[in-house]
């Protein structure tokens, strides 16, 4: 798949409520990055101007036409009706650069009233305690759906290289519970007033997979999935998130990245964003939504 080529753009015009849902979905090169540094950032421009500046989810992807286990975290920086600003960085125990294409898949969405889809904007604030490896917060909606979502969650930093990585804990029809830690394995607090971007849905395209435990003996638990609903009609534009076990009280975060993605599936490159631990007890899921090209 093309990164610059690829290309899904979906616009509902308002019904008699006066909701209006314009979404807008891409995969866009990010390249390589040969210095020990948090992250990269790179300017996107969405093709068409929103109304008003859109929430804005993404999910990083191998270079096309390649499996590498590799695992990044994405964090959006001064987000507009224009475009936005992304760091992307390598969520790795020891090795930050990498020398892979990667592509970064993201959908922005502008709602308002809508049935089909939510979103948000969440204040998470600083992390000033080191000895803590993650913060948790809460998403609530409104109104409640009528079964549980697929959410897609990632942060929204200020003008700093800082990058970070997104869990679920635990999702209901009212609400989610959300883990955030920085990528970068040595880095655990951060200063910033850190906010969430989120994006829930019972309508759209989604997956439900389960992952389970991992041993630790590779720094990334890489499985090959399939496409619920059959092959599609051509590569669609992917994103991920982690989600815990049922029951968890963990803090764990967990970053997730897709690579060799065609029309039948994908594979999906899960890793631990800490450096104490690179396996995982506990009976892992991941949330998936797929907007088709």
């Amino acid at each position: 798949m093309s990164s610059d080529e690829e290309e899904s753009d979906a616009e509902y015009e308002p019904d008699e409520a006066h909701s209006i849902l314009m979404m807008q979905a891409k995969t866009v090169r990010i390249g390589r990055n040969g210095d020990a540094v948090e992250s990269i950032r790179q300017h996107v421009d969405f093709n068409v101007p929103f109304p008003d500046t859109p929430v804005i989810v993404c999910c990083p992807q191998a270079q096309a036409g390649t499996d590498h286990p590799d695992v990044f975290g994405t964090t959006v920086v001064a987000p507009s009706a224009e475009g936005f600003d992304l760091n992307v960085g390598r969520q790795h125990p020891e090795y930050q650069t990498w020398g892979q294409f990667v592509d970064v898949n993201y959908l922005a969405v502008y709602a308002r009233d809508s049935d089909a889809v939510q979103t948000g904007v969440l204040e998470c604030g600083p992390q000033p305690d080191g000895d803590t490896e993650s913060l948790t917060v809460k998403i609530k909606f409104k109104p409640k759906f009528a079964q549980k979502p697929t959410v897609i969650c990632t942060a929204l930093g200020e003008d700093y290289p800082d990058c970070f990585s997104v869990s679920l804990r635990k999702v209901t029809k009212q609400s989610a519970v959300v883990t955030i830690a920085r990528t970068h394995p040595q880095h655990v607090s951060w200063g910033q007033n850190l906010l969430l971007n989120w994006v829930a849905t019972t309508t759209l395209p989604t997956m439900k997979v389960d992952v389970g435990p991992h041993g630790g003996e590779e720094d990334t638990l890489v499985l090959p999935l399939q496409f619920e609903r059959g092959p599609l009609d051509k590569p669609p534009v992917i994103f991920t998130m982690p989600l815990h076990q049922k029951g968890s009280e963990w803090p764990d975060v967990l970053a997730t990245t897709v690579a060799a993605v065609n029309e039948e599936g994908f594979q999906l490159n899960m890793s631990r964003v800490h450096t104490h631990e690179t396996g995982w007890g506990q009976e892992m899921r991941c949330h998936v939504i797929y907007v088709r090209g």
